[in-house]
């Protein structure tokens, strides 16, 4: 079996994967849900066990639940998992300190005040929180599962409304996920990224992919999920083929 897992950002996916026929065995060997709201996620939102890790979260256990019969997550090869964690900006991008600031490498040129890469980096940590502790407990314990990175960012996020540079949010952006990235590839982490047909040339995501409820600038739609979903199935097809025909 293979779990989908993570923040909302699953949501889309789990959309894409209700269209599929019932006769697809990629509907029975493909299971989705959350874990929870991102904000909660990046708080410590597990606890390690022996040999299983529980969660402190309603929606986490709630889905292990109806996934695998467990509420908890047991250390074993039976289950792949992909989760999608922190792997999205929105959070430090979105913050109206980048009406004033911008990291060092901009500051000069934007005509704003510099923030260090020391302090970039303490503000990127505080945004994944636990992620990392979570993947290690995960690489300590033998359990297979690889990372789905998030959508790219809405280009009508409040900050740019209210006149941030779009060079400044896209540099916080690209910080974000290349120091995440960089952890992750370090580690021997399997990354299946956002679809580049899912970017506009300046990074921001395309308009047609714009979240379907007014105001959610957050989240990407249904036609995104079918991007990242297929992204995802061409990775397990190439990297765990057994597992799909399983």
């Amino acid at each position: 079996m293979i779990l989908l897992a993570g923040d909302s950002h699953t949501t889309v996916l789990k959309r894409a994967h209700d269209e599929l026929h019932p006769s697809d065995p990629l509907v029975s060997n493909i299971k989705i849900g959350p874990l929870g709201p991102g904000y909660k996620l990046s708080r410590r939102f597990f606890k390690p066990h022996k040999n299983r890790i529980t969660f402190n979260l309603p929606m986490a256990r709630n889905t292990f639940l109806k996934t695998t019969g467990k509420q908890a997550l047991w250390f074993d090869q039976n289950i792949l998992y992909g989760f999608s964690l922190r792997m999205h900006s929105f959070k430090i991008s979105q913050n109206p300190t980048w009406l004033r600031h911008a990291p060092y490498e901009l500051a000069a040129e934007k005509g704003k005040a510099p923030i260090s890469k020391a302090a970039m980096l303490e503000i990127i940590k505080e945004d994944i929180g636990s992620t990392f502790e979570f993947y290690e407990l995960l690489l300590k314990n033998n359990v297979p599962f690889f990372t789905i990175e998030g959508p790219p960012l809405n280009e009508n996020i409040q900050v740019l409304k209210r006149g941030a540079d779009k060079e400044i949010i896209l540099a916080v952006d690209k910080a974000h996920r290349h120091y995440m990235q960089s952890w992750l590839c370090d580690k021997g982490i399997d990354i299946v990224k956002a679809p580049p047909a899912a970017f506009t040339e300046e990074g921001f995501l395309k308009p047609e992919y714009y979240a379907d409820r007014e105001g959610d600038v957050r989240h990407a739609n249904t036609p995104y999920g079918r991007l990242m979903l297929q992204n995802v199935l061409d990775y397990l097809q190439s990297h765990h083929k057994s597992r799909l025909q399983a």
